[in-house]
């Protein structure tokens, strides 16, 4: 049976665009989540919130943003221009360099979603960027006995999500999970795996209590999750193969030496990085 390794409070705090958001794991963890850099949870309506997050570089990563509220319009400099709806996601591999934006475009009453960072093996850093995006109606819904997944990429009970990411396997989901219902996941021995509760209570392998804001890096074996809670438990699942690999990070840039990292910074400076 799968068993809690680390429990991780989201902690709030001004991210590199200057509003304050909830930081689920950073550089500080990034070890014990590898291949997984960063999460945020950004919630709220304040004027940081609206600003969104303007014109910026990426390289070395994999970029999620997956919304459950509100709408956010995204450019990026490949020329891809469009709108993120609740339970829409927008995938972007970074490679060699990409610059792009993502604005909110409603903020009424609020906007909820998550950005999730992944690392790049060294081998795919030089890579060229690319851009995926899906609507909610593009994602497998597995909706019954009392739980509805989201999945988003990767494989659950005989179904597959849109995005493919075979290199390293990750496998993505959005879980409800209504009072008192169960779902069960087997966690690989040979990835590495967390959940984050955004909403509601449970307890896993009726064991171990899981609450809100709580990141939860879990040991491998069979995942047995409940709800406790008289709204729905709500959560992210992810895992993956670690990439195991020096870490040379700086803002959105995530290289594997200090030497990679300054001559991109410099690239940046000179305008030659894309």
């Amino acid at each position: 049976m799968s068993k809690i390794k680390s429990s991780f409070l989201a902690k709030r705090t001004k991210d590199e665009m200057g509003f304050y958001l909830n930081r689920i794991f950073g550089h500080e963890e990034a070890a014990e989540f590898d291949p997984f850099l960063l999460l945020d949870y950004v919630e709220g309506n304040s004027d940081e919130v609206k600003k969104g997050y303007p014109w910026h570089p990426h390289k070395g990563i994999e970029t999620v943003t997956y919304l459950t509220k509100g709408s956010a319009t995204h450019k990026d400099s490949l020329g891809h221009d469009g709108e993120l709806n609740p339970f829409d996601v927008e995938w972007i591999t970074a490679g060699k360099g990409i610059y792009h934006q993502m604005i909110p475009k409603t903020v009424d009453p609020s906007i909820e979603g998550f950005k999730l960072w992944i690392n790049m093996p060294a081998i795919r850093k030089g890579q060229d960027p690319a851009y995926q995006a899906f609507k909610m109606g593009d994602l497998k819904h597995i909706n019954k006995d009392g739980k509805h997944v989201r999945l988003i990429s990767g494989s659950y009970e005989d179904e597959t999500g849109p995005v493919e990411k075979s290199d390293l396997d990750v496998l993505l989901m959005d879980v409800e999970l209504w009072q008192d219902n169960h779902i069960q996941i087997m966690r690989n021995p040979m990835k590495n795996g967390f959940i984050f509760i955004y909403q509601g209570y449970g307890v896993i392998n009726e064991e171990d209590y899981i609450n809100p804001l709580m990141a939860y890096n879990l040991e491998s074996g069979l995942l047995d999750i409940r709800s406790t809670s008289s709204e729905s438990l709500r959560f992210i699942f992810a895992e993956a193969y670690p990439v195991d690999e020096p870490i040379a990070w700086k803002g959105p840039i995530v290289m594997n030496t200090y030497k990679e990292l300054v001559e991109t910074f410099k690239d940046i400076e000179m305008d030659r990085f894309i």
